[in-house]
């Protein structure tokens, strides 16, 4: 009986306890419905709008540029970059001018439970068809420099210690989590055993990697 009551009492709203759960939020620690979410979303666009911080922009590859949110709202500094495409990384985050910049947006969290290797693919993808891209997360440091780091395994047939410290080396803030790090080892694994084939390594994901 508790576990059936703890079960129902996850897939209500935590904020308006009327709405189910939107189902994006599975194994996240965000337990909204859409409506709240978009409400939340929309005061923290409004916060982030006011707040002035230091812009953080680092190229890490020629193309390929790695920071911050603010460095997101700065369109004056990704119009001089020749910013085409924005890979934003993250819940809560936002797509400031979509009349300017080709975007798509991954949501997922940075903590222990968060399947990153789940979003890997669509987030490569997206980089590789870009002529300019910036990806970013809130500080630059964890998520998206996870996925940096993966195409860059994938694009120069490293491993994750290589491509980290490459990354690392341009912008030496990064710090992937543990789990992410773990996960990340393992992407380099299937790329071995892909042999760095693209197409080999999404029918990989697409057979053995499913939620």
């Amino acid at each position: 009986i508790y576990s059936s009551l703890k079960i129902k009492r996850n897939i209500y709203c935590k904020k308006c306890k009327k709405n189910e759960i939107s189902p994006k939020f599975k194994n996240t620690t965000i337990k909204l419905c859409e409506k709240c979410y978009q409400k939340k979303k929309q005061i923290m666009y409004e916060q982030d709008i006011q707040y002035k911080g230091t812009i953080e922009i680092d190229e890490i590859t020629p193309n390929l540029y790695l920071g911050n949110n603010e460095g997101a709202k700065s369109k004056d500094e990704l119009h001089k970059l020749g910013i085409t495409h924005i890979l934003v990384v993250g819940f809560y985050l936002h797509e400031y001018y979509p009349k300017e910049f080709k975007y798509k947006t991954i949501e997922i969290e940075d903590n222990e439970d968060t399947k990153i290797l789940q979003v890997i693919i669509p987030a490569i993808e997206f980089i590789d068809r870009a002529e300019k891209v910036y990806v970013h997360c809130r500080a630059g440091v964890s998520r998206s420099s996870s996925v940096v780091i993966a195409y860059l395994m994938l694009v120069n047939k490293l491993d994750y210690e290589h491509a980290r410290d490459l990354v690392k080396e341009k912008r030496n803030k990064i710090e992937p989590n543990p789990s992410f790090e773990k996960q990340l080892k393992e992407f380099g694994d299937i790329l071995v055993c892909c042999n760095y084939k693209f197409r080999l390594v999404k029918e990989f994901f697409k057979t053995f990697m499913k939620d």
